[in-house]
């Protein structure tokens, strides 16, 4: 006996529903996943690249700053650069050589009073152009932290020696307190301002096995070629204008 569909209330037949087999849904599954595993990884590498870019302009913004002080005082300012070890971010802060500094020892260097510390975005790196230990065979390329660029009271950008000491305000800083402990920072040879810099991907630069300390300030530095390589094909080198202080990309 055939059944014939009632209508309902409106007077229309009812159709069967339709549905998806299980075959269906992991084809549909799996396409998701497909382009989740090939997108990600591109839009990690975008936002990792605008990171890169906003803080090469925050780093030009505080360079920018120092020069114009150091012009306006007629006095060596510059900026200072270390990583704070609860967030992992590089600090920015101003720096001149305090009151205290005698013309027999000009080298000491300290926060300026009245001037903020800034962070980097967050997984971003820089390391500078090592300048202690200039010529020494097999001498480390690149510093970690502390690194300092100074500007004299012209603007333009100088390579001086600098210390700090163990009772300044740059050491009870956090990292900086950590990375001294009681002692001043004065490295046999004595440590450079440095003329330019490198960022880079911070949490790839870990990913690679490297860390963020290292011995460039040590009379026992020694070149580590693995990671002098990954960050010269990986990072954006940056040299700083002598004369106005902007920043120029390298090759």
């Amino acid at each position: 006996m055939t059944r014939i569909p009632m209508p309902n209330a409106c007077g229309m037949r009812r159709q069967p529903r339709g549905g998806f087999t299980l075959v269906e849904l992991l084809v549909v599954v799996g396409i998701i996943v497909t382009m989740l595993a090939v997108g990600i990884p591109t839009f990690s590498a975008l936002i990792g690249t605008k990171s890169q870019d906003a803080a090469i302009n925050q780093v030009s913004a505080m360079l920018g700053r120092a020069r114009a002080r150091a012009i306006g005082l007629q006095r060596n300012i510059g900026v200072i650069f270390y990583v704070n070890p609860r967030t992992q971010r590089t600090v920015m802060g101003l720096v001149d050589h305090p009151e205290t500094a005698t013309t027999l020892d000009p080298d000491w260097i300290d926060l300026v009073p009245d001037a903020d510390l800034e962070q980097l975005p967050t997984a971003v790196g820089v390391q500078f152009v090592n300048n202690h230990l200039a010529g020494s065979a097999g001498a480390d390329r690149y510093v970690r932290q502390p690194g300092v660029i100074m500007f004299d009271g012209r603007g333009h950008q100088v390579c001086t020696p600098f210390r700090i000491r163990a009772g300044g305000a740059l050491a009870a800083t956090e990292r900086l307190g950590k990375f001294m402990g009681s002692a001043d920072f004065a490295p046999t040879g004595g440590a450079m301002t440095h003329l330019g810099f490198v960022v880079y991907d911070a949490e790839a630069f870990k990913g690679a096995g490297f860390t963020d300390e290292d011995r460039a300030y040590t009379s026992t530095a020694q070149a580590d070629t693995d990671e002098e390589t990954w960050l010269d094909t990986n990072g954006t080198p940056l040299l700083i204008n002598r004369y106005n202080g902007t920043t120029v990309r390298g090759q």
